[in-house]
């Protein structure tokens, strides 16, 4: 295993994806309460997949914080080095981006494409499979990577040990799953479950799957994506307001990212999971403080995360100003 001095740091990943710089809270969601930018060091740690609620501003990114804090962790993470063993906040093998509407899913689709695409450009750059990933690509983003071509070859010592993975994600992520999608080249993530997906669909096509009633599929594979759905998953509940009440199953035994468009964190929850207006707060801490706020809630316990080691993190655009959120 290397050691983090070859490896890359949280904010080289983010700029090798996106292009650009990341926040300060990207920065806290993948590394930790004491990541700072004008600290290199506190960006190359690791910390525990566990629940939260991240609330912010609207149009700071919270796609990309999402999926690249779990990415980095994912590739670069603690838990080959025997640090964050599972049920102990190790990051979960799926991320699964659950959208109320198809635009949405369409939208995230092609971003969450084109970040795998110049990472796995970076990590090995003359591959088959990235020749064949990049054509695939829009114009404006094969633009894009042509322009940044020789910055993300810097990068390619560094992502020599996440060169695997990334290979096998941009060939088979992310898995769409919404109505009128035939799943071709992405049936894989369920006849390899050891390895690494990103799924992204829809909230009927995702959550009938969790419960065992799979929409449009076989009712004898049910069974698997019940199991497949329900561990080691990284749930994301984006446009959580958009979504239907049915949709938010605060039991749920798996993780929960949920970025809205509310301007309240407390519309995320039914009646008696609610939690205050927080930014990147444990959910535990979330559930203390809304015992002191709502009256309906003063006996909710703690969330906690699953015993099949997973975490719940919510993620909800707030009305305050954007300094305050990612200061």
């Amino acid at each position: 295993m290397q050691t983090n001095t070859s490896r890359i740091r949280f904010d080289e990943l983010f700029r090798v994806a996106t292009g650009h710089v990341p926040f300060a809270y990207q920065c806290r969601l993948a590394c930790g309460p004491e990541a700072d930018l004008q600290k290199p060091d506190t960006l190359g740690r690791h910390t525990p997949c566990e629940s939260r609620l991240i609330d912010i501003p609207t149009g700071l990114g919270k796609t990309a914080a999402v999926v690249l804090a779990w990415l980095w962790n994912r590739l670069q993470g603690g838990k080959e080095e025997g640090k964050m063993e599972k049920g102990k906040g190790a990051w979960p093998r799926r991320l699964v981006y659950c959208l109320p509407m198809r635009t949405l899913v369409e939208q995230t689709r092609d971003n969450v494409f084109e970040w795998l695409v110049r990472l796995a450009y970076a990590a090995a750059p003359d591959h088959e499979t990235v020749a064949k990933a990049r054509a695939r690509l829009s114009s404006q983003a094969q633009e894009r990577l042509k322009r940044d071509e020789s910055e993300l070859r810097r990068h390619t010592g560094e992502l020599a040990a996440a060169r695997t993975d990334l290979l096998w994600l941009v060939q088979h992520s992310p898995v769409i799953l919404m109505g009128g999608e035939e799943p071709d080249r992405n049936d894989a993530w369920d006849i390899h479950p050891e390895r690494p997906s990103i799924l992204i669909g829809t909230q009927d096509m995702l959550l009938s799957r969790a419960l065992n009633r799979g929409y449009g599929m076989s009712r004898y594979r049910w069974p698997m994506h019940f199991g497949l759905l329900n561990n080691d998953c990284l749930w994301v509940g984006d446009r959580h307001s958009l979504q239907s009440r049915k949709a938010r199953l605060p039991g749920f035994t798996s993780s929960r990212w949920i970025p809205t468009a509310s301007s309240s964190a407390r519309t995320c929850f039914t009646s008696g999971h609610r939690s205050p207006n927080l930014s990147l707060r444990s959910a535990s801490q979330s559930a203390h403080a809304s015992s002191g706020n709502s009256g309906g809630a003063s006996n909710q316990a703690p969330a906690k995360s699953s015993r099949y080691g997973l975490a719940t993190t919510v993620i909800s655009s707030a009305s305050s100003s954007p300094s305050t959120q990612t200061s």
